[in-house]
């Protein structure tokens, strides 16, 4: 079922005419490669008018303002403004793409919400991107955010842990942490 929502979404996308970005869980789930399964897809974009035609257009039907369901697959259409990086990823064997929240800003939206809403299941989740992407993330952008949005030293945190297990696995750390670092 995964492949199977990100090709709707893509779908959607182009029917539309404009990207849509997709963030929240979904991105975790796509990022993650099915290693964490979200129940829905987020979306942001600029003209929900439009989404919602194309999706009533598609057979998707309307829950309220803003969820819309169509067979297994759930969206919701969590705003218009979005201030964060996306990249446009291809999904594999397809010849489409989609747009999705940058690895590094979704890290920090499950950071935020593992340090400001005291959530578990999103500590595991940036954790796990952070451990899987370690040698593909703008770790100065990623600190830079951090510092930002207050969650630095749970990052600083992960990194650790990340670090400590592949040294007891005798492999080279890719990420060091700041000097400020504290070993707990």
């Amino acid at each position: 079922m995964t492949k199977q929502k990100y090709l709707a979404l893509a779908e959607i996308s182009e029917r539309m005419d404009e990207d849509l970005i997709l963030v929240g869980g979904g991105a975790v789930e796509f990022y993650s490669d099915g290693w964490y399964v979200s129940g829905d897809l987020d979306i942001i974009t600029t003209n929900r008018r439009k989404l919602a035609s194309v999706l009533l257009e598609l057979g998707y039907e309307r829950l309220s303002e803003r969820h819309y369901l169509n067979g297994g697959i759930f969206i919701d259409i969590v705003g218009s403004y979005f201030d964060r990086r996306s990249d446009e990823i291809a999904i594999k064997g397809t010849g489409l793409s989609l747009r999705v929240i940058s690895l590094e800003d979704i890290i920090l939206d499950r950071l935020c919400a593992c340090v400001h809403w005291v959530s578990n299941t999103d500590c595991e989740q940036a954790g796990y991107l952070l451990s899987a992407f370690q040698n593909k993330l703008d770790m100065n952008y990623l600190m830079k955010r951090a510092t930002e949005d207050e969650v630095l030293d749970k990052l600083e945190e992960l990194l650790n842990e990340i670090n400590a297990i592949k040294a007891r696995t005798k492999k080279k750390p890719l990420i060091k942490p700041s000097k400020k670092t504290k070993n707990r």
